[in-house]
């Protein structure tokens, strides 16, 4: 069955009737005895920053208080809290153990059991989300959206549980200062003395690249801040080069690059929390953007796969948590886009990945929870536009970054997982027949954006780590089973 025709499944719908007449789904039981603590990132989108509070009376578990649990709000320049419609994103990779509303207090919840006797609790979503219990999801894998369900303020209440009861926090392996113990850091909600915490939870992200007259350039921006900005990469590869700053709005979520119909360069950026739009033209020299329209879509969706069909652009918008699938057509200004395709699909894909090989246009995808993956051909012009299944297999999970990258005439497809360091390199084979192993390696953790560039014929990756301001250029080997550094640098830090 293909994935343009897989309807979301009857077992997903009796679950969420269930959870309408009942109020919640509960597992069994969790796995005790504590393990080794999994390396949680912030539950809210790369980049953004968020304030962490608590207070004496935070959290009781039998009674007990327990302050370890935090509150988490973002907060304009103002201080005004603009919290609300936030997407809610699993910490680490996981099994849903709980989904629901509480009888007292109307709180709409998700835990997450992580194994080896660790939990997450996300607390004060909008709505009771469609996750069963059991389900596998993916570290930065969409669980709700953050409201004030139960509380007064628009906030998440987070939860780190070590066999049952709430440990001090700990984000890419850093125990936060906001803790039980801590005086300080009580009741800051509002205040300056609240905790700042900028989020890596960032699977999937990449920074935006497009050429232009035979220079290759990538955009990069700040949601926290708004700041963006375009380097240029040096002709040989071995650095970069700042070359325009901007400001945008903050907590744009997507930036998605796609070409007008004669090679014109142009993105769209978009906010899931408001479904705020606008759409630019990239300058000459990469000197920037120039805004050529705003619009406003739908809310939550999580994913954006821009391809190409006959020299016209198209991209795939998709809701992990619902299953909600368009395909768009750019109209020819790229100001905007028509709705031509519109399905549910199964939920929980964390990977689109879009690659083009003997002149066909293929997808890459893969789902983090469990690791499925699989290769769909896109066909078509116009408004009629299809796919079609062609390979599936089933991989490991959690692999947090896919990335195509041309090499020596051939595609080869990147792997990496942010929480181990492991990498893979892969190259895909022809008709759209899967993947063939070439090697293995281990990097440093926490990696957080790719951009993969043609150099002389050979395959090569720009990385950067948004926690350090790390950056650096690698090249593929020749037979692609590795690579090697060609080029380190350091950068400010927060760009996603």
């Amino acid at each position: 069955m293909t994935l343009s025709t897989r309807l979301t499944n009857t077992l997903w719908r009796s679950a969420l009737a269930l959870v309408a007449l009942t109020g919640f789904l509960v597992a069994a039981t969790e796995t005790p005895a504590a393990g080794p603590r999994p390396l949680f990132q912030m539950p809210v989108p790369c980049g953004q920053t968020w304030e962490a509070s608590t207070y004496a009376e935070h959290w009781t578990v039998d009674k007990v208080a327990h302050p370890n649990a935090i509150d988490l709000a973002q907060r304009d320049e103002d201080g005004s809290n603009i919290s609300e419609g936030e997407p809610a994103l699993a910490s680490a990779a996981g099994t849903v153990l709980k989904v629901f509303t509480t009888k007292t207090k109307g709180e709409n919840r998700v835990y997450i059991d992580h194994g080896d006797g660790w939990r997450t609790d996300y607390v004060h979503l909008e709505s009771l989300p469609p996750l069963t219990v059991g389900q596998h999801v993916a570290q930065g894998e969409m669980l709700g959206r953050i409201s004030n369900s139960g509380a007064k303020s628009m906030h998440l209440h987070y939860n780190q549980m070590k066999d049952g009861e709430p440990a001090r926090v700990s984000f890419n392996g850093k125990l936060i200062d906001t803790f039980d113990g801590n005086a300080d850091a009580y009741d800051s909600w509002g205040t300056d003395r609240a905790e700042k915490l900028t989020s890596l939870n960032c699977p999937s992200d990449s920074f935006v690249p497009f050429v232009q007259n035979g220079m290759r350039y990538q955009l990069l921006y700040k949601p926290t801040s708004g700041e963006v900005k375009v380097q240029r990469l040096d002709a040989d590869g071995t650095g970069t080069t700042s070359v325009w700053n901007g400001t945008w709005l903050q907590r744009y979520t997507n930036l998605v690059p796609f070409m007008l119909y004669g090679g014109q360069q142009h993105l769209f950026a978009y906010q899931a929390s408001t479904g705020k739009v606008r759409f630019d033209r990239m300058n000459g020299q990469g000197a920037g953007t120039t805004m050529i329209a705003n619009r406003t879509w739908g809310k939550g969706w999580t994913h954006f796969m821009p391809f190409s069909l006959g020299g016209r652009p198209y991209f795939i918008a998709y809701d992990s948590l619902r299953g909600r699938a368009n395909i768009e057509r750019v109209n020819g200004e790229g100001s905007g886009s028509t709705t031509i395709y519109s399905h549910t699909w199964d939920e929980g894909w964390t990977h689109f990945t879009p690659y083009v090989s003997g002149g066909v246009q293929y997808v890459f995808l893969y789902k983090g929870g469990t690791g499925y993956v699989e290769v769909d051909k896109i066909t078509g012009s116009g408004d009629n536009v299809s796919l079609t299944q062609m390979w599936s297999d089933t991989w490991s999970p959690g692999w947090s970054y896919l990335v195509p990258l041309k090499h020596n005439g051939s595609v080869h497809l990147f792997a990496y997982r942010a929480a181990t360091g492991d990498v893979s390199y892969n190259k895909l084979k022809s008709g759209g027949q899967g993947t063939q192993h070439l090697g293995s390696a281990t990097w440093t953790t926490t990696w957080t954006a790719f951009t993969p560039f043609l150099q002389d014929g050979d395959g090569a990756l720009f990385a950067y780590k948004a926690g350090t301001g790390a950056a650096q250029i690698r090249m593929l080997n020749e037979g692609g089973s590795g690579s090697s550094e060609i080029w380190t640098g350091s950068w400010t830090t927060g760009w996603s």
